[in-house]
């Protein structure tokens, strides 16, 4: 059971990372995870293809690989809803609306197909329409899979604002539209902090999440991460204010007061080796030159994971996006 370190090594090269060649890593990370029938279960991948090249560069030279027998014999239990309002003949499309029953209304998009449905989960401060769900949805309509996709509380189109969304609030609407919406088995894909959304979802809804799939997944990130080192200028304002402004990495973020407070109670690694109890196909992509998440985040979260089908693959030297 010992997991053995998978850090890529990529072949010297200029410029950024072409979406074209992002498109194709999470195409051939979704058709080695899709490629069995998830819904009636699985028996383990025999290969994964992510040592692709683009341009003649090879982007991941090495990948680790642990495979295990999983049982076919899982049901959806019966859960009761917590969608308020949703019209039937509305499910599939975009720019559709559920409402929670705590009130607030979420935005999501909904493309038809086989399921395992692919569960986009966005990135911190991000709606549910970017660059890599646009290509996930694509490559999804292009192979008859299912597609959802959802803005947070406070984010896109949905009701509320930023600085009152928490992860605990973003967790537990997923679950609801996985659930009263979705209500089929999924598999998941996020980004940035929707990879820690992802790895909670996976463990509080084990029977319904067939594989995790985590794009510079970022669990823990405001402790152990950013508030290390932000000034005590900016952790003021954040105390005295609710939410700052930060440039961290190559970007601007609004973070708040209560998500930093709130995701002190959503902590995952400080576990240690095999503390996450999530047992499904587990894929984490990981930039080795990502500004603003560490490289070796991907192989803390690899090995707080019990699963033994977990593959940690390296990308060029540069943030995935």
């Amino acid at each position: 059971r010992q997991k053995k370190s998978s850090e890529g090594n990529s072949a010297a090269g200029q410029g950024n990372m072409g979406l074209r060649a992002m498109i194709l890593r999470i195409s051939l990370t979704l058709s080695a995870m899709s490629s069995i029938d998830m819904c009636c279960g699985f028996t383990g991948f025999s290969h994964c293809p992510f040592a692709l090249r683009s341009g003649g560069r090879s982007l991941v030279s090495s990948y680790t690989h642990k495979k295990t027998q999983l049982s076919a014999a899982r049901r959806l239990n019966t859960l009761s809803s917590g969608v308020l309002s949703l019209k039937a003949e509305e499910k599939f499309g975009r720019g559709l609306k559920a409402k929670m029953k705590e009130g607030h209304s979420l935005v999501y998009d909904y493309v038809d197909g086989s399921s395992p449905v692919i569960v986009y989960l966005p990135a911190f401060n991000q709606s549910r329409i970017t660059s890599k769900s646009s290509a996930l949805q694509t490559w999804a309509k292009r192979n008859g899979k299912a597609f959802f996709s959802a803005d947070y509380y406070g984010c896109g189109k949905s009701d509320g604002k930023f600085e009152d969304g928490t992860l605990t609030m973003w967790t537990n609407d997923m679950i609801t539209l996985i659930e009263d919406v979705i209500k089929k088995p999924v598999l998941l894909v996020g980004s940035g902090v929707g990879g820690w959304v992802g790895l909670h979802l996976a463990m509080k809804r084990k029977n319904l999440v067939r594989g995790l799939v985590g794009i510079a997944a970022d669990p823990d990130f405001t402790t152990d991460v950013v508030l290390p080192e932000l000034d005590d200028t900016v952790k003021e304002k954040i105390q005295k204010d609710g939410s700052a402004m930060i440039s961290w990495g190559v970007s601007e973020y609004t973070i708040s007061k209560k998500f930093i407070d709130d995701s002190k109670n959503m902590l995952l690694l400080p576990g240690g080796s095999e503390s996450l109890d999530i047992k499904c196909p587990v894929r984490l992509i990981q930039g080795l030159s990502d500004e603003e998440i560490p490289p070796d985040r991907a192989l803390r979260i690899s090995e707080a994971i019990k699963s033994d089908d977990v593959v940690r693959a390296a990308s060029c030297p540069l943030k995935l996006s």
